[in-house]
């Protein structure tokens, strides 16, 4: 046999009895039925609601931009997403040699001289009267286009009456379809009404050169003058840093282990300095997204600062504010937000780039240092990210990490007391 005794006892004659809500009810949810038929005032409850709800919002959107930042930041530091394997080559003398890096060459410094730049074989012939009568009589002219890879027999029909006009049209028409490597050009006066076929490899180098001659009784070459060289064949001639004269069949030379290209422009008297080196405004870019994370995160922090447990803020102050971030040119402004001044970065990087690199992200680097102070925070229980003197935390706490709401008991007011 069981006994049921239930009784309500006054705490305080003028206070309320706090209302059972959504976001914070009495664990044993049966007691709620005891309680909900009194139409007590819910403005406060509902008030703290709000807030307790936009609490746990908050700590989402913040759990969010703390991975974020913390994914941006170690994209720094990876070799495989870092931008400091980004490469740019810089010419003391750019209109004569110019080059570039590709991602991961080895940063470096040579001097270069150039005495010769490949050229293109070009062939000229005769100035010929356009309308003149064609100086090749009638029937069918072969000759023969030899170059290092093929070679050709090719053919022209003269007919009578036909001029120097139709002449260089029909070579110039065979040239171009043996597709041999040799583009014809029909250079033309008109104000003196005269024609000239230009024969011109389409590579530049000693392997591109070609000779045209005539076969049979062939006489289009010879009278059109076209198997003449104007301009020979030739390699680049060039040095590094005092070594071998070397040669390349282009105006370019491949060096770094097949990361820098170097082009030559012209020949230079005096030898020019290149330096393959980071690339500072790739840096600058990718530490900007970071830093705009950073600033993201910052914005979540302050929108609920009455409610975060306040180590986070300083432990981010700590990483933007030490040295390293300072040197290489990340300021605050005004506002709050962090900006990276780019005059500042590119300074560290002319003074002392290894030791920018490791400020940034080395082991104990800016970057690092940022991930793992994030990941810290990320990792932490939910309510040890809640700041203990929140009013509202506490209907968070009691359960610990499992966020679960809690309904306090009322210091004040009306209490039911049952028992079994």
């Amino acid at each position: 046999m069981s006994s049921n005794m239930r009784t309500i006892a006054p705490l305080g004659r003028f206070d309320p009895v706090h209302p059972v809500t959504p976001y914070a009810h009495y664990p044993f949810r049966d007691e709620q039925s005891i309680v909900s038929p009194y139409d007590y005032p819910q403005s406060s409850a509902r008030r703290w609601a709000r807030s307790a709800k936009k609490t746990a919002e908050n700590i989402s959107s913040l759990l969010q931009e703390l991975r974020a930042a913390r994914l941006a930041a170690l994209g720094l530091v990876r070799a495989s997403s870092s931008a400091w394997e980004d490469r740019i080559a810089v010419s003391s003398n750019m209109s004569a040699i110019s080059g570039s890096a590709v991602r991961g060459a080895a940063r470096q410094r040579c001097d270069i001289m150039v005495s010769r730049l490949a050229s293109s074989q070009i062939n000229k012939g005769y100035t010929l009267l356009k309308t003149g009568r064609s100086v090749v009589g009638e029937g069918v002219h072969r000759f023969i286009i030899s170059t290092a890879g093929a070679e050709a027999e090719l053919f022209v029909t003269i007919k009578a009456g036909d001029q120097n006009g139709r002449l260089i049209g029909k070579l110039a028409n065979a040239i171009n379809g043996a597709e041999l490597g040799v583009t014809a050009l029909i250079l033309e006066d008109r104000n003196e009404q005269t024609l000239q076929l230009e024969l011109k490899s389409d590579l530049s180098g000693s392997a591109a050169a070609f000779s045209m001659v005539d076969s049979g009784d062939g006489k289009s070459i010879a009278a059109t003058g076209i198997g003449r060289i104007g301009q020979v064949a030739e390699d680049a001639l060039y040095q590094i840093d005092n070594g071998d004269w070397l040669t390349s069949g282009t105006n370019s030379a491949v060096i770094g282990n097949g990361k820098v290209t170097l082009f030559f422009h012209e020949t230079t008297p005096n030898p020019v300095t290149l330096i393959v080196k980071t690339n500072a405004g790739s840096v600058a870019n990718q530490l900007r997204s970071v830093v705009v994370k950073v600033n993201r995160l910052t914005a979540v922090i302050e929108s609920m600062s009455d409610h975060l447990n306040p180590l986070l803020k300083n432990g981010l102050l700590q990483v933007m504010n030490s040295a390293a971030a300072q040197r290489t040119g990340m300021k605050q402004q005004p506002s709050g937000e962090w900006k990276v001044d780019r005059t500042s970065l590119e300074k560290a990087f002319e003074d002392e780039a290894d030791r920018t690199k490791l400020d940034l992200t080395g082991p104990d680097g800016w970057a690092m240092s940022l991930a793992r102070m994030l990941e810290r925070f990320e990792q932490m229980p939910a309510q040890a990210m809640i700041n203990p003197a929140a009013v509202e935390a506490g209907h968070f706490t009691l359960y610990k990490s499992s966020m679960r709401s809690y309904w306090q008991m009322p210091v004040s007011g009306w209490i039911m007391n049952s028992r079994w």
